[in-house]
């Protein structure tokens, strides 16, 4: 059973036997794929356009000659995949007593006894009784603002009717004013759709008495749901706003990139402290109105008002205020915040934070004793540069945490071993604090990065053994290699984080040759080349893609 679970989430079981229905169908979409994009080599495509809904298509070039290469090449490409001769024989990569473990697990999950999740973070799995399970399921459920205002309350079958008819009304006057096409309208649609549904992953690198169930993290898929549809309108119209505020963080190579920026000027005063900021459950706390209003502001600044503002603030209340869920049986419905899940919803939280972000720098701009060198923010995670002491800091974050009614945080800094008894706080020494996958400390007047990782991770890279394919595999060793590569800026300190990656590596069966080679090739690169922006170009290439059943 450990071994099976071992394997982690992402192995892919080799399949007993092929599916040719399968095969064909895929065999089919890649010679379509051929064929159109030879048509518009050379010319402009008509399909340049981001399209929000993509549709399965079967048709072909009208009047159109089909080079007889092409056709050669397809030709072959179709007889050695239907040829049985081609046909490799492999044992199943799940051995027999992990078979056996894994349809145990299967009906144990099915007879609800036990329920498997992913950790939040960490990459471990965790397993719950069921009754465990629900009991942290409804606890959530059941919670209350401060106030007393509860997060959800259940509703019947006829609550899920109205909000379908609220949504189809608004898309049939968004369809009459030519606001949006047939097309999406029907994909928006909502009349076949069902509510989200329910679940929770649990935090187990978050403070917990051992054996007693770690605090959860509440998630709605919207995947299938009546606002689905709507929620994927939103986000392509809200996405490019939620990244314009000037404290966005795109990623860790971004975050890099500016330290960098900071490292290449002058040395840092001798006062100077790195702080995190995290925000406790951000997504729930954000009231409606004042985040519709937030997010009215910023898009009302676009140039390019094609969609109108007041429809797609339409369509996110709607999204808000119709959350209904499906949970053991029985329909919920979301009072406050918004969804984990539901795909516009960070960047909808990214766009109200911004205005929090403005609070704050206001907040560090009235005491002139100490400068807020630097606030950047990765969606709900604050990273401050900070000159002045660490009682003032906490003066600081006493404020923020006062200025608004729902959103709370939570602060972690670096401490100074010479700061004065009179300017340090309580807080426990600390040379170095985490931010994304980075530890950050302050040597000799340079902000240096480490690679982090929780005391709970789990080594649970992909197997070797796995089904997934062979340059998938082959390209691990090296992508990790290069995340080092970017992250740490001491020399030792990267290579002896190679050299646990390796290991890593190596105790979940790659071959020395491959872990060698990768992390050379890696070495040889430069860390400032590493941290450059890269612009993929899109690949003119059409794969053949094989459904995995």
């Amino acid at each position: 059973m450990t071994s099976l679970l071992n394997r982690g989430f992402n192995f892919s079981i080799l399949p007993e036997k092929i599916d040719m229905t399968q095969i064909n169908v895929d065999l089919k979409r890649f010679k379509r794929a051929a064929i159109w994009n030879e048509f518009w080599f050379g010319r402009e495509s008509e399909d340049q356009t981001d399209l929000i809904f993509k549709k399965e298509k079967d048709n072909l070039p009208k009047n159109h000659t089909v080079p007889e290469d092409l056709k050669t090449f397809l030709s072959a490409v179709t007889s050695e995949i239907q040829d049985p001769r081609n046909r490799i024989t492999e044992k199943s990569n799940l051995p027999h007593d992990e078979q056996q473990a894994l349809k145990e697990l299967v009906k144990l999950q099915k007879e609800k006894h036990i329920v498997i999740k992913a950790c939040d973070k960490g990459a471990g799995i965790i397993i719950l009784d069921y009754s465990e399970y629900v009991k942290a399921c409804y606890k959530h459920l059941t919670s209350s603002q401060s106030e007393g205002n509860p997060y959800y309350t259940q509703v019947d079958a006829l609550e899920v009717e109205r909000s379908k008819a609220q949504i189809e009304n608004t898309l049939l006057e968004a369809l009459k004013n030519n606001i949006i096409s047939q097309d999406e309208f029907h994909a928006m649609n909502p009349k076949d759709k069902e509510p989200g549904r329910f679940y929770c992953n649990f935090k187990v690198h978050k403070k917990h008495e051992h054996g007693q169930t770690p605090p959860e993290r509440p998630i709605i898929s919207g995947s299938g749901s009546l606002t689905e549809g709507i929620g994927m309108y939103v986000n392509h119209h809200i996405k490019e706003t939620g990244t314009k505020h000037p404290t966005y963080l795109q990623d860790t190579s971004d975050f890099l990139r500016i330290i960098e920026e900071i490292n290449d000027g002058p040395k840092l005063p001798s006062n100077a402290l790195i702080a995190t900021l995290d925000v406790h459950t951000l997504f729930t706390n954000i009231a409606h109105e004042e985040g519709l209003a937030c997010t009215k502001e910023q898009l009302d600044k676009r140039i390019d008002q094609k969609i109108p503002t007041d429809f797609l603030i339409k369509l996110m209340k709607l999204i808000l205020y119709n959350n209904i869920f499906e949970f053991h049986e029985s329909y919920w419905k979301q009072n406050i915040g918004a969804a984990m899940g539901s795909k516009p919803v960070p960047h909808y939280a990214d766009i109200f934070m911004s205005q929090i972000d403005e609070k704050i720098e206001a907040l560090a701009e009235e005491d002139k004793a100490a400068f807020l060198a630097l606030l950047k923010r990765f969606l709900d995670d604050f990273f401050l540069l900070y000159f002045g002491s660490s009682r003032k800091l906490h003066d600081l974050f006493e404020k923020i945490n006062n200025m608004h009614p729902t959103i709370k945080f939570t602060m972690s800094h670096t401490t100074r071993d010479d700061e004065p008894l009179e300017d340090r706080c309580d807080c426990d020494a600390m040379t170095s604090i985490p931010f994304l996958d980075t530890s950050c400390s302050i040597i000799e007047g340079r902000i240096d990065t480490d690679l982090f990782k929780k005391e709970t991770d789990r080594n649970q890279y992909l197997l070797p053994s796995s089904c997934h394919p062979s340059q998938t595999k082959k390209a691990i060793p090296f992508g990790l290699s290069m995340r080092i590569i970017r992250i740490c800026r001491d020399p030792e300190k990267r290579d002896q984080r190679l050299q646990e990656m390796r290991k890593q590596l190596m105790d979940r069966g790659y071959p020395n040759l491959l872990l060698d080679s990768a992390i050379e090739r890696a070495r040889q690169i430069p860390r400032k080349v590493a941290l450059r922006r890269v612009n993929r170009q899109k690949k003119n290439q059409w794969p053949y893609i094989c459904t995995h059943i």
